[in-house]
């Protein structure tokens, strides 16, 4: 026992790096904390359990905030982040269709993008000078992470060149980050050997919330990633945190370092932007992007996996306005020129 006086100042010390030892027996050992005297014998133990490797948890280095959690990076290294508010639907994921389940306009089926354009729901292509062919990879990658759908960007330009693909927040999902540490994570796949993949997030603070300018490359041939290199001059772009940046191994998933930036006190929209350092092969370099997330606090944490319906839900409320709307629904003409037919969808928009 190390204690056990009113006043006692008793200390189990180590040198420099040492290690103490508790245990060794058939039964593992256990830590106890007791409780003040006067309330009683009761303790609170710390014990290990049989594993299969050694384990080392390193603590933050100060504490948290109000409601936060402690989150592993999946390697030990503990770290407070925002913790959820149950239920399993908790919009941790600032991004939509992170997982890429939804599709509404092309089904997942391989079609060509235009430049600025978008694809798979809330999502949009950037790229260099070409064609670029969005799909959808089903059943992308099996044990151990299980991944169940990723979209494919494949370069089916006659050159070769840089693409990416992009995510405006809007901005009821992200001013409550105003001056916030978020991080961004996500798997990548290539087929191109020695590609260079960076992605960024960007604090966009024009005082008119969802009025952004989505393109936001100036010059892919830049690799000074500030506005008026390689981003758009563009005085609503906060000052920028150096991009993340993986090259991947060719034909693997690979889990990209976490890259945390503080969002600008004043946001009123956020631009999530993934996009390849590396000319893509001409006419067949493909990235592959699963489980992307965009999550408040300084760390990873495990991808949020909501419902089907659930998703759904979120990218029918950003349904495409065809034909006008009357008093806030959406107003579509059915029926040939002779004949037609209006059909009112009450869509929020």
């Amino acid at each position: 026992n190390i204690g056990g006086a009113a006043s006692s100042t008793t200390s189990l010390s180590a040198g420099s790096g040492s290690v103490v030892n508790l245990g060794g027996g058939a039964n593992a050992a256990e830590l106890r904390f007791l409780e003040p005297s006067g309330s009683g014998t009761n303790y609170t133990a710390l014990k290990a359990q049989a594993q299969a490797a050694n384990v080392t948890y390193t603590l933050p280095a100060a504490d948290g905030s109000n409601g936060q959690v402690l989150a592993t990076n999946g390697s030990g290294v503990l770290s407070w982040a925002a913790g959820g508010t149950g239920g399993g639907n908790t919009f941790k994921n600032r991004l939509i269709n992170g997982s890429f389940m939804i599709d509404q306009r092309y089904s997942g089926v391989a079609t060509t993008i235009a430049n600025d354009a978008y694809c798979f729901d809330r999502w949009y292509v950037l790229r260099q000078s070409g064609n670029v062919q969005s799909s959808l990879i089903e059943n992308a990658e099996s044990s151990p992470n299980n991944i169940p759908n990723a979209i494919r960007l494949t370069n089916t330009h006659t050159s070769t060149q840089k693409i990416g693909l992009a995510q405006i927040i809007e901005s009821n999902n992200c001013r409550d980050l105003r001056g916030k540490s978020v991080t961004l994570s996500f798997r990548v796949r290539t087929n191109v050997s020695s590609c260079t993949i960076r992605y960024a997030v960007l604090s966009w603070t024009n005082a008119t919330a969802d009025s952004v300018v989505s393109n936001v490359v100036n010059n892919w041939a830049s690799t000074t990633y500030t506005t008026n290199n390689f981003f758009i001059n563009n005085a609503n772009i906060a000052t920028i945190t150096n991009p993340g940046t993986v090259t991947p191994t060719v034909d693997t998933w690979t889990t990209v370092t976490p890259l945390t930036v503080t969002l600008d006190s004043s946001i009123t929209n956020v631009i999530v932007f993934i996009w390849t350092e590396t000319a893509l092969t001409a006419s067949t370099g493909r990235i592959d992007l699963a489980n992307v997330q965009l999550e408040a606090g300084s760390s990873s944490t495990d991808f949020e996996v909501l419902p089907r319906n659930v998703m759904m839900a979120q990218c029918m409320y950003y349904a495409q306005v065809i034909g006008g709307t009357v008093n806030g629904e959406v107003l579509m003409n059915v029926g040939t020129s002779k004949s037609q037919t209006q059909v009112f969808l009450p869509f929020q928009l």
